[in-house]
């Protein structure tokens, strides 16, 4: 498949799922399977990234069972989508650790990166305290990695109790939204409304 045409259905899915769903119906008949491959590896992985569980979800289900069935990788990015979806962290990180082909390894690398991106900042903004074992698991690191990762954010780790010792993050302060943007805003709102 054309990088172009590629290119296209991943514009597509992002501004329109339904759109997509469109697509896939009238892709002819010979260029099905070649079009069905690059859908399974790549489209996936990008809607995982983009936080649209649902549409991957969906995607999974309208994949033929024969094709599903005839992808080793393509059941392992989904084994990666369970996890993410009952939100088991520790499952995502097993799921993720394997060799990948290099059709998804950089993907996969960053869902890996972005997950434990993710976890680090709610473990900052949720606790006050957590017991290094539970941290390294959310990060899915090694106890011992994990402090010294929570130590690298500035965060205290008290050796007695085994607890990490998160600080929130600083929010920078919100720039004031200058009137004429504002004007705008209300604008367009009372248009949509009075449409």
């Amino acid at each position: 498949m054309s990088s172009k045409m590629g290119k296209m259905f991943v514009s597509d899915c992002q501004s329109s799922l339904q759109d997509f769903f469109r697509r896939f119906e009238h892709v002819g008949k010979q260029q099905i399977q070649e079009w069905l491959r690059w859908t399974m590896i790549n489209l996936p992985m990008i809607w995982k990234n983009k936080s649209l569980m649902t549409g991957a979800k969906f995607l999974w289900k309208r994949i033929p069972s024969n094709a599903k069935s005839g992808s080793t990788e393509l059941g392992n990015i989904w084994a990666v989508g369970e996890h993410l979806w009952r939100r088991d962290l520790p499952g995502v990180y097993k799921a993720l650790n394997r060799e990948w082909s290099n059709n998804v390894k950089e993907i996969m690398q960053a869902v890996f990166e972005k997950t434990r991106q993710r976890a680090v900042e709610l473990v900052g903004r949720a606790y006050t305290s957590i017991r290094a074992e539970d941290f390294a698991q959310l990060v899915g690191m090694t106890e011992e990695e994990a402090v010294k990762a929570a130590q690298g954010y500035g965060w205290g780790f008290d050796e007695a109790t085994r607890m990490i010792l998160p600080t929130p993050p600083t929010t920078p302060p919100q720039q004031p939204v200058p009137s004429d943007e504002q004007l705008k805003r209300l604008t367009d709102y009372i248009a949509f409304l009075e449409n």
